[in-house]
């Protein structure tokens, strides 16, 4: 039987960026499978899937402009994985995007560039046994990962999965709340909506929630790429493939089988026993996690990692279990997995994707920057006048009854 792969296709500074850590960690959970003992098979699944024959990234790297790709082909890493230096699988540019979502989705995308953009892509997937998921990094704010970003999404990606058979997985990184550019909603709106219209699932990550996680502005950007890198890794990537639920495409299809529900979140526990006055039970994580997911969800995966994950009690469970937690139209909403294999220390984590309110928080935030932007004409001039606010309506509609769907209401901000 083949190996399933997935292709991570990573535009734009920030995609680019971070998929650069998804791989450090994913090759740190392959190293520390094979020095624990017992999961070889586990490792070789892992590697299979991420990484080929010669430990090469099974990635896409594209941006409009070269020096952060070129540094990514240009990096020594010793005894570990690396890109295709002959850049067969990359794309750049020395154009830029101009932080504009039109300029990447409605010039720089047409012609040649178009072409040479299916074109990686095509080879990256050539060179897989069997292309499982496209996994799809990109910032919304503005940049390549914005407008070019949503045109690989809807249009390449799209047409290729439909053709054969693959998924599509999106993350889409959101801007600060307090700015970055000066149309960093109308960028993100557009591109939230390219994605939701693909029905495929979207992960979303707010930048300011990251931020409030790794304790405030001391650690800059690199702290918050890390942190997001590693919950992805934690969440969904690694569960997919270690334990029984199967493959990342099928993991989305149990989170997206509602098509009106395909925005999610993700959230990981790991214990914490090296740390002073923390808890590394299996109660203890349960109860954190429990904490962190809240409101309602239309569809969960749960996994549960490490020595004795095949032994849980109910109790720990059963806070995720109840319909309370649930909107009721799904009629079997959580999928959870478990797998008893130490994967590193700390040796046991909880984690969990949903499709849930918490990842539209981002969403409303836009939702509702973008309204009031409209309602003054502030920035319409960047985007070729009416045309532009016609689709960048279209977009806050889209994104809007999404928000309705969930409940999830547009109150206005505090401060």
């Amino acid at each position: 039987m083949s190996a399933s792969n997935v292709v991570v296709v990573q535009i734009g500074q920030c995609g680019n960026q971070v998929s650069e850590i998804v791989y450090d960690s994913l090759w740190e959970e392959i190293a520390q499978l094979r020095k624990l003992g017992g999961n070889p098979s586990l490792a070789d699944r892992l590697h299979g899937t991420y990484f080929d024959e010669a430990d090469r990234a099974r990635a896409v790297l594209i941006d409009m402009e070269p020096k952060v790709i070129q540094g990514l082909l240009a990096r020594k890493r010793c005894n570990q994985w690396r890109y295709d230096a002959e850049e067969k699988n990359s794309l750049f540019l020395q154009s830029g995007s101009g932080n504009s979502w039109m300029m990447g989705y409605s010039v720089l995308a047409k012609g040649q560039t178009s072409e040479l953009a299916a074109e990686v892509i095509r080879r990256a997937a050539e060179a897989c046994d069997r292309v499982d998921s496209f996994l799809t990094v990109c910032s919304g704010a503005g940049g390549t990962g914005s407008g070019y970003g949503s045109y690989v999404i809807s249009e390449i990606l799209n047409d290729y999965c439909g053709l054969k058979h693959g998924s599509a997985c999106n993350v889409i990184v959101c801007p600060f709340e307090r700015g970055e550019v000066s149309v960093q909603n109308y960028n993100t709106a557009l591109s939230l909506a390219t994605a939701v219209e693909t029905g495929e699932l979207t992960i979303t990550f707010s930048n300011s929630a990251l931020e409030h996680e790794v304790g405030g502005k001391n650690g800059g950007l690199g702290a918050i790429n890390r942190k997001l890198a590693r919950t992805l890794v934690d969440s969904l990537l690694v569960p997919s493939r270690l334990s029984p639920a199967g493959t990342l495409s099928e993991v989305a299809r149990h989170l997206v089988c509602d098509p009106d529900y395909t925005v999610a979140s993700c959230c990981s526990v790991p214990g914490m026993a090296h740390y002073e006055f923390s808890s590394d039970t299996w109660m203890g994580l349960a109860k954190e996690l429990d904490d962190r997911w809240r409101g309602k969800s239309a569809t969960a995966f749960l996994h549960a990692c490490g020595v004795g994950a095949d032994k849980l009690e109910d109790d720990v469970t059963l806070p995720f279990k109840l319909k309370s937690r649930y909107f009721p139209h799904v009629p079997h909403p959580l999928k959870m997995a478990i797998s008893p294999v130490a994967r590193r220390v700390p040796s046991r984590s909880l984690s969990v994707v949903a499709t849930d309110q918490k990842a539209l928080q981002p969403v409303a935030h836009v939702v509702r920057r973008c309204k009031a932007a409209l309602s003054s004409g502030a920035f319409i001039h960047h985007y070729g006048g009416y045309e532009g606010e016609a689709r960048i309506a279209d977009a806050v509609a889209t994104l809007n009854a999404t928000l309705e769907r969930s409940h999830v209401t547009l109150a206005r901000e505090g401060g």
